[in-house]
């Protein structure tokens, strides 16, 4: 069987509606984080992390967004 057959066999439909987005701002060392709405001051949070963890110095914002795939019936 090739890779192409068993895709065919698999029918799924995916669903894309309105989700909550996810966010957050963390340290991409430990991924210790905090979310933005809480507080607002993500690079006096980024300069205390440093502070107290040595090395830790690369931060990102991330974001997420959920979606499922749902098995089409036969």
């Amino acid at each position: 069987m090739t890779l192409p057959e068993i895709v065919d066999e698999a029918s799924t439909r995916l669903e894309l509606g309105p989700s909550p987005l996810q966010e957050w701002f963390e340290c991409a060392k430990c991924v210790e984080s905090i979310l933005p709405q809480r507080n607002s001051d993500r690079e006096g949070w980024a300069r205390e992390h440093a502070k107290s963890n040595p090395g830790h110095t690369r931060f990102r914002t991330v974001r997420q967004q959920e979606y499922r795939v749902v098995p089409d019936t036969p």
